[in-house]
């Protein structure tokens, strides 16, 4: 690890340190809280990241794409963010898909690491994804995986079937927010953590009601 990550890794540490032990969660961890307790000046945290909020998203990303250099992924098809997003990451992967011969989504695998990084900072994400002072990483995550599952969507199209446009973005939207969505519903609800080994058999669940959706909807690129 390079000295600039080394840095970025404390400051996030620091963070997540702060945002767990506050006794206050619905107040937002700001950048003064930060280098107040790190004893750094300002400057030194704004060479690493433009805000806290950019500092919660780095937290994110960093580790979900150091988890999906896993060699359970090799074969996967690895996404980096849309470049119409204009992501402050755009080289780190956040998306993995597999695809049998019948364009039929396995995202198995995928969604137990994304609960596994979840859980593995569960009070952090529970306070990050349960309030509305940090309600700018939901929507940063919708923005996120909405290209992702767009994508998608005509990976299972194919060139054999074609649908309108709008039926796309609608289903591309529907299904982001079902999936992304659960999570802040989860952790504020329930408090705990989310699942991983024993739902085994429902994993791709949602990507399978999103293939029988797009095979209902679509036609045969002929007949368009």
């Amino acid at each position: 690890m390079g000295k600039r990550d080394s840095a970025k890794t404390r400051i996030a540490d620091c963070f997540i340190q702060l945002v767990v032990e506050s006794s206050d969660p619905r107040e937002r961890v700001n950048v003064t809280d930060i280098v107040r307790h790190l004893g750094m000046d300002r400057k030194s945290f704004y060479r690493h990241f433009d805000n806290a909020g950019d500092l919660v998203i780095w937290i994110f990303r960093s580790e979900l794409a150091e988890m999906l250099s896993d060699e359970q992924f090799d074969g996967f098809e690895l996404l980096c963010p849309d470049p119409s997003l204009n992501d402050q990451y755009p080289s780190l992967p956040f998306f993995a898909s597999a695809f049998d011969g019948d364009a039929d989504l396995d995202q198995g695998k995928y969604t137990k690491t994304l609960c596994a990084l979840f859980n593995g900072k569960l009070e952090y994400y529970q306070r990050i994804l349960s309030f509305p002072c940090y309600l700018d990483f939901y929507y940063y995550l919708l923005s996120l995986f909405e290209p992702a599952v767009h994508h998608s969507i005509l990976k299972i199209l194919g060139s054999d079937r074609t649908m309108r446009t709008s039926e796309i973005n609608f289903l591309a939207e529907y299904h982001t927010v079902a999936y992304i969505g659960r999570l802040p519903y989860h952790f504020a609800m329930n408090r705990r953590a989310l699942p991983e080994d024993e739902l085994d058999a429902v994993w791709t669940y949602t990507h399978d009601t999103l293939c029988s959706a797009v095979e209902r909807l679509s036609t045969p690129a002929h007949a368009m």
